[in-house]
This record gives structure tokens, C-alpha cells and sequence, in this order.
């Protein structure tokens, strides 16, 4: 049951990785 919990966490944690990637790199193109 725990194996949910993980998934849930590491897929939470990976959009919040392409939030802050969408957010910083058009500041790092230009």
C-alpha cells in the first residue's frame, strides 16, 4: 500500500521539476 504513496510523492516532485524548468528557462534562453 505504502508503493502508491511513493509513486504519488515522485510524481508530484517531477511536476514540480517541470514547473520550475518551464518557469526558469526562458529566462536562461535569452
Amino acid at each position: 500500500r505504502g508503493a502508491c504513496k511513493i509513486l504519488m510523492k515522485q510524481l508530484e516532485h517531477s511536476l514540480k521539476q517541470l514547473k520550475v524548468e518551464h518557469i526558469l528557462l526562458p529566462h536562461v534562453k535569452t
